[in-house]
């Protein structure tokens, strides 16, 4: 599980090498919306939010999914609730469970963010046109089954263990 934090905060830091040096070479008024199609459709003058601001979120997100990943007993998930109806020797497995969602999350969000990120600052200097339209549909689409998948198993789990 380590090594899959390390990628996504290697992802932070991917996000912002590639922002920083796009910077410098991006024109006064850069693309920072996209149509369904992939294709700029709303644009914004270069400043440090509409460059830096993805790069940020991310560097803010990633981290605080952490903090479940450390102390999953704080983790906002439906089912911690029910937790406290468990003896403290059964919940370890469902705090495995929790770790593994919020590390399994954490890399999603990191490579989705890390997507728009890069595509934004290549975009703003001209080296690639539009962001694949599948993919971010596709991605987001698979988010809510991922996330639908790992509740109903960590709900089953406390289920079980009463």
């Amino acid at each position: 599980m380590k090594i899959i934090w390390i990628v996504s905060i290697a992802l932070i830091f991917l996000s912002w090498t590639v922002t920083v040096i796009c910077y410098p070479k991006m024109p006064d008024r850069i693309p920072i919306h996209y149509n369904a199609k992939g294709e700029p459709d709303g644009w914004s003058k270069k400043g440090f939010w509409s460059v830096f601001l993805i790069p940020l979120i991310q560097t803010i997100i990633v981290p605080v999914l952490l903090i479940p990943y450390f102390k999953p007993q704080f983790s906002n998930i439906p089912t911690t609730f029910a937790l406290e109806l468990i003896p403290e020797e059964k919940k370890t497995g469902v705090y495995r469970q929790i770790k593994r969602f919020v590390t399994l999350m954490g890399l999603w969000i990191s490579l989705f963010l890390t997507f728009m990120g890069v595509g934004i600052a290549l975009n703003g200097i001209g080296t690639w046109r539009g962001l694949n339209p599948i993919a971010i549909w596709g991605w987001t689409a698979l988010t809510i089954p991922l996330t639908a998948g790992f509740a109903v198993k960590i709900w089953k789990t406390v289920r079980s263990l009463r």
